[in-house]
């Protein structure tokens, strides 16, 4: 395949085609990874919700991938790049790596086009309760079948608003509290949720050594360069902060500072495109 072709290619289509490859190498039926590779069902809804003096109309999907285990699970995502093909290419991805890890879920994903910071508190809960209500109704949104957790642009807060509006389609659903995981911890939330998944990112992550330099009052500074694909991560600089928080306590550090300045970048894969941010976090051992 040449540069051109890489260039025009999609996101979903570049996991197919990885899919196709992976098919090849172990012998598997071209038609039946035509079948693995097929998303069992997409949604897209839109809703208006009054933001001022004036109505506006917001667009969101959720994708089920596989529902060969349920229920079908992973992110909802809240971006100004959010599009269906995404969607839908992300819902691919939680599926194989359940099916690939032996987690009992399949594989769906959701997402918002919206830009989160343009909007008060007030507004995103009525923006996130209309959305809910728009899946719900329609049974994508369900403890059993179809659960959204945090990803890129909302957090334990949006999950807290989802179930909220689902008891009120639903209150004698007595797994009602299931229909989103990553819920705050008085709401049955998991402790340590936030920190584990950038943890795990960063302790599986290969890092060659860091640079030691020292800053103006001479303390040790280690500059740790992570690259992250920001399709498949949370803002590179949360994690890093969140992570580095978790992970330097019992090694005596502290986290003195964040950069996140590195322009996002536009990179070719095989088959794929993605952008990487690369952040630096600034550890000072006491």
């Amino acid at each position: 395949m040449d540069k051109g072709s890489h260039e025009s290619m999609t996101f979903r289509e570049g996991i197919d085609r990885m899919v196709d490859r992976a098919s090849l190498a172990i012998g598997l039926n071209a038609e039946t990874a035509k079948v693995i590779q097929a998303c069992n069902a997409v949604i897209q809804v839109k809703f208006p919700v009054r933001i001022g003096s004036k109505v506006e109309i917001f667009t969101g999907w959720w994708a089920i991938h596989s529902a060969h285990r349920l229920p079908a699970k992973d992110g909802l995502r809240f971006a100004p790049v959010v599009n269906q093909d995404e969607t839908e290419g992300l819902a691919a991805l939680m599926s194989y790596k359940c099916a690939i890890a032996d987690i009992p879920f399949g594989g769906a994903k959701g997402g918002l086009l919206i830009d989160p910071g343009n909007y008060t508190e007030d507004q995103l809960r009525e923006i996130v309760r209309q959305f809910a209500l728009a899946l719900a109704r329609r049974d994508f949104i369900n403890p059993a079948t179809n659960v959204p957790a945090p990803d890129l642009g909302t957090s334990a807060r949006e999950m807290a608003w989802i179930a909220d509006t689902y008891k009120t389609l639903y209150p004698d659903d007595v797994n009602r509290d299931a229909c989103v995981t990553g819920k705050p911890l008085n709401r049955g939330g998991v402790p340590d949720r936030t920190e584990a998944c950038p943890s795990r990112k960063l302790r599986s992550h290969t890092i060659t050594p860091p640079t030691v330099r020292n800053n103006d009052v001479g303390h040790r500074l280690l500059e740790i360069v992570l690259p992250f694909q920001c399709l498949v991560a949370a803002p590179i600089a949360t994690q890093v902060v969140t992570a580095g928080v978790a992970l330097t306590r019992k090694a005596g550090c502290r986290l003195t500072s964040v950069r996140n300045d590195a322009p996002p970048e536009r990179c070719s894969g095989e088959g794929m495109r993605y952008r990487r941010h690369s952040a630096i976090a600034a550890l000072s051992r006491s």
